[in-house]
């Protein structure tokens, strides 16, 4: 797994027990309480910070501190990254206002992926440290390129 991905290759980074207990929690993990996230990276983009861990033979995202979190099968992962997207409804008078936020972990080699924003807008979005983070008010498809 770590050869696919450099940003495991580095030492793991300390997490808060109450960071990994609450992610632990999102990934139905919590039951096995001595069971511990291995090869943790904690990335920092524009939108946030962002862990990345391993879980069994899983490769997971998770979006700090909002708790989101996405794994999939390590196999999958080195294949196709790994994605997870979040949504802040509107509120108040602000109805048209909303908040679309995606992440997603990419194996070496991609050094950008393809946003589609919206119904019309496409950009590319730099690839950092196997991370690419973007916001946008509308919603977000990304393909990798």
């Amino acid at each position: 797994m770590k050869t696919k991905f450099r940003v495991l290759q580095t030492p793991s980074e300390d997490m808060s027990t109450t960071e990994e207990k609450h992610i632990l929690e999102g990934i139905n993990e919590i039951e096995s309480t001595s069971r511990h996230l291995k090869a943790v990276q904690l990335v920092f983009t524009d939108v946030g910070r962002v862990w990345l861990f391993r879980s069994g033979s899983e490769l997971c995202l998770s979006r700090a501190p909002l708790g989101a979190v996405a794994c999939a099968q390590s196999r999958v992962a080195r294949k196709r990254g790994l994605v997870i997207g979040t949504f802040t409804p509107p509120v108040g008078n602000h109805k048209d206002l909303r908040n679309f936020v995606v992440v997603g972990v990419v194996p070496n080699g991609v050094k950008q992926v393809t946003a589609h924003i919206g119904a019309e807008q496409v950009r590319q979005v730099q690839v950092h440290q196997n991370v690419f983070a973007l916001r946008s008010n509308q919603p977000i498809q990304v393909e990798l390129t």
